[in-house]
């Protein structure tokens, strides 16, 4: 009996080359994927230039409205948390405050 993958939706904001996405790559690239496959949700305007490696182990990226226009990245993220029925999110959000 073959067994999907557990998708985990990976909740980025923007994709690039920062330090939080290199570090859940390379959890990405570490994991045994026949049991565990990530979804990336990256914000609009992202280089996203891990796209082609994350599809090419399975993953998918799926790009949403920024958090300024909050009404359709809620609409877009409700969607596709929907249609993928994701049993685990994670989510890493980096508020920097000027003091």
């Amino acid at each position: 009996m073959t067994t999907e993958p557990i998708r985990i939706a990976q909740m980025m904001t923007d994709m690039n080359y920062g330090g939080v996405e290199m570090v859940v790559m390379n959890y990405y690239r570490n994991i045994d994927k026949t049991k565990v496959q990530f979804d990336f949700f990256a914000l609009e305007g992202s280089t996203i230039p891990q796209k082609e490696e994350i599809e090419s182990l399975g993953g998918r990226v799926f790009v949403v409205p920024k958090y300024t226009h909050l009404i359709l990245y809620e609409k877009a993220v409700i969607k596709l948390f929907k249609e993928n029925k994701y049993k685990i999110v994670r989510e890493c959000k980096i508020f920097c405050v000027n003091r």
